[in-house]
């Protein structure tokens, strides 16, 4: 089964962390690549997660 990708952004750190740990990803159908604190910190990420993976 092919998993969908997950970059989870949120403010909070508490929760992002929770998020992430509290939910079973994989049973879902998904995995977390990773996540950020902000909008822009989420974009540089994401492109080095694209030149990763494409």
């Amino acid at each position: 089964m092919d998993l969908y990708t997950i970059f989870l952004v949120d403010d909070e750190e508490e929760v992002r962390k929770s998020i992430i740990k509290k939910i079973d990803w994989q049973a879902a159908g998904f995995r977390v690549i990773g996540d950020a604190e902000n909008g822009e910190d989420a974009m540089k990420k994401s492109r080095f997660w694209s030149l990763m993976w494409f």
